[in-house]
């Protein structure tokens, strides 16, 4: 609850500051973003001896320009489905993963493709960066010559193409951050590979199984997409039949 509530009153007091800072900056240039630029040593510095030739001119104390984004705050809460006091960062940070193919179907046809919208930790300028449609393509801690004790994360699973049973596999394990092991392959207490390892490989291979299970309900779909396709005359599908680890979803799309 504490932490969307300190994110976005950070957010209120910078732009309150800022925009009147860089206003004759944009007058000259429209175009010019001035919340591109990392200005958080210099917003602290700010509110930290509080010049008064860089006030808002909007105000007559640094304090009352502090109450306003307080005032900010509680608007923006007011608007949002939940109320202030029942707001969590998960809710905010919910993930929109989506397939490629996805933007260009309808959304009803879509609930196979795009991945589960999971409340997410982290943020942005964080350890644990995500955010709903962005963050790191995958994650990995590993020291070298210990590569048996290396964790790896990808989001999404190994492989695009929606009949694999890598398509999605590993992906809880990236939304609850459990370390899943760096190494391919099977395990072996006897290789070296610890306790910890093995169980984390396991829940991937239970989640590979998972896969597995639906793909019958993803050819079905897949053939209703080519029944669509034909039927539309806009555009004609070529899916490969032939899933493989870490495999691209091969498509042709012709007018």
């Amino acid at each position: 609850m504490s932490y969307p509530i300190v994110r976005q009153f950070r957010s209120a007091v910078n732009n309150r500051v800022f925009s009147a800072i860089f206003q004759s900056c944009l007058e000259a240039n429209p175009d010019f973003k001035w919340r591109d630029l990392h200005l958080e040593p210099a917003l602290w510095a700010l509110l930290r001896e509080k010049p008064a030739h860089l006030l808002n001119p909007q105000f007559a104390t640094w304090d009352d320009l502090l109450l306003a984004a307080v005032d900010d705050v509680t608007a923006y809460f007011d608007k949002q489905p939940v109320g202030i006091q029942q707001t969590t960062w998960g809710l905010h940070n919910t993930a929109r993963i989506r397939h490629p193919f996805s933007y260009s179907l309808p959304a009803w046809l879509t609930g196979w493709l795009n991945l589960p919208e999971d409340q997410l930790p982290g943020d942005s300028d964080m350890p644990r960066a995500q955010l709903p449609s962005h963050g790191p393509s995958e994650r990995m801690v590993v020291s070298p010559g210990r590569e048996n004790e290396g964790i790896f994360h990808m989001p999404g699973g190994q492989s695009a193409h929606p009949l694999s049973p890598f398509f999605r596999a590993g992906h809880e394990a990236w939304v609850r951050g459990e370390p899943t092991p760096f190494l391919p392959g099977p395990t072996s207490a006897q290789a070296g590979t610890s306790t910890v390892a093995i169980k984390r490989r396991s829940r991937l291979q239970e989640s590979a199984k998972k896969s597995r299970e639906i793909v019958k309900g993803r050819r079905l779909f897949l053939r209703l997409l080519r029944f669509l396709a034909a039927q539309s005359g806009f555009f004609r599908f070529w899916i490969c039949v032939e899933p493989r680890p870490c495999s691209s979803l091969s498509r042709c799309v012709a007018a």
